[in-house]
């Protein structure tokens, strides 16, 4: 990759990345973790246990959330700086990469960080219609949606997969 592309990448990845920090509104965030800070410290935090894990676990989430918001940030600061030399070196192309898969991690959180996405879903995935001709294709149809679905769930962390019923039709 020459140096006009990865700087057209860097500077690609610099807009993507604002438009992901200006729909998060990190300002929000951390007054929130703030006031989850003084929430925690009061005397009566604990006596509710069941609450004050929920809350922590929570508190953690943003925390987590506002680190790689910043850590991204102060990383594209500095490559959208490096790229404005003549010459980049190949550390720069491996930071390059690293940073866009960093960014591609976050922006996959970022999708799923509104209000009812902690909640559990159920998917279900039907293959659809015709005869006795059309189930083997639709069978696949159905397999390789079953795959892309894994895949994404494999991909964020912190979801599990349960298979409720499988049937061969």
């Amino acid at each position: 990759m020459n140096s006009t592309e990865l700087k057209t990448k860097v500077d690609r990845l610099a807009e993507e990345f604002e438009d992901i920090k200006n729909s998060l509104n990190l300002g929000n965030k951390k007054l929130k973790l703030k006031e989850f800070e003084i929430k925690s410290s009061a005397s009566d935090f604990w006596n509710d246990q069941e609450k004050a894990r929920k809350l922590m676990q929570e508190f953690g989430d943003l925390k987590n959330e506002i680190d790689d918001l910043e850590t991204i940030s102060s990383n594209l600061e500095t490559l959208l700086g490096l790229a404005k030399e003549d010459t980049l070196s190949e550390d720069f192309v491996n930071d390059v990469d690293k940073l866009e898969k960093k960014f591609e991690k976050f922006k996959l959180k970022s999708f799923l960080s509104g209000d009812y996405d902690s909640k559990n879903a159920l998917v279900a995935i039907h293959a659809g219609q015709g005869g006795t001709e059309a189930r083997g294709e639709s069978g696949k149809q159905k397999q390789l949606k079953y795959q892309v679905v894994r895949r994404l769930v494999l991909k964020a962390r912190r979801l599990r997969l349960k298979v409720v019923m499988h049937t061969d039709t």
